[in-house]
């Protein structure tokens, strides 16, 4: 019965398309009416959303997405450093770069025309720093230069730092090899173990070259995020005293 109000609630009990109307009535029975219609949507959107990789990434990772709405509106991705806006219902290989490392929160979000939504949540962990080589021996000498002279039999001993390394991927992430030319870019392999050293890796590795002459030895290695420490060395095999 007041002449004015403002934030008058109404809730509605059912999905559709609502018809609303609005009369004003004075004592007389004169009215005046506003009329319209919206659409009442009280569903979530439903969302899939994937990105790579998802454990470790160095540079960036690129995210797939579907959302199914009928009143579908937009998309919101968040990675930390950015975020982006989408009217697609779907994407993929969207890419997007870290600006800094550490644990990042990724958070994809569909939302629909009613403002519902639905989001998909996770953490990553941004590495962007190559394995530090803390030394390098050779047949028990630590070297320091690029070049280093032995008997056939050929070991190596390196101790590296990485925080974001362990020894179950250690075929992925390790590779030794050798060859008579540089670069060394298949080469041949050389056996290898790793073993943890307090809070460091040390990388042995060890073989028995056919023959006298010149080696060039590559070792590789890379951190859970792919980041790569790589040195290549020139070993020069010679025989041995009888």
């Amino acid at each position: 019965t007041e002449s004015s109000a403002s934030d008058v609630f109404a809730s509605f009990s059912s999905e559709g398309t609502k018809r609303i109307e609005v009369v004003a009535r004075d004592l007389a029975d004169n009215s005046t009416s506003v009329t319209g219609t919206l659409v009442v949507d009280t569903t979530f959107p439903e969302l899939f959303a994937t990105w790579t990789p998802t454990e470790y990434a160095s540079n960036g990772i690129r995210l797939t997405y579907v959302a199914t709405d009928v009143n579908f509106k937009e998309v919101l991705f968040d990675w930390e450093d950015g975020s982006s806006t989408f009217t697609e219902s779907s994407a993929s290989d969207v890419f997007a770069s870290f600006s800094s490392e550490g644990t990042k929160t990724i958070r994809v979000v569909a939302r629909d025309l009613a403002d519902n939504s639905t989001s998909v949540t996770g953490t990553l962990v941004v590495d962007q720093t190559t394995p530090t080589e803390l030394g390098l021996w050779i047949n028990g000498s630590e070297l320091t230069g690029v070049s280093t002279e032995g008997s056939v039999t050929f070991q190596a001993s390196l101790l590296f730092s990485e925080p974001h390394f362990n020894t179950d991927s250690t075929s992925t992430l390790i590779n030794v090899t050798y060859d008579v030319s540089t670069p060394v870019t298949a080469g041949t392999p050389i056996d290898f173990w790793v073993s943890e050293s307090e809070d460091d890796w040390l990388l042995k590795a060890s073989d028995t070259f056919a023959t006298v002459g010149t080696y060039y030895v590559r070792f590789s290695i890379k951190d859970l995020a792919y980041n790569e420490y790589e040195r290549t060395i020139e070993y020069v095999a010679t025989s041995t005293s009888p």
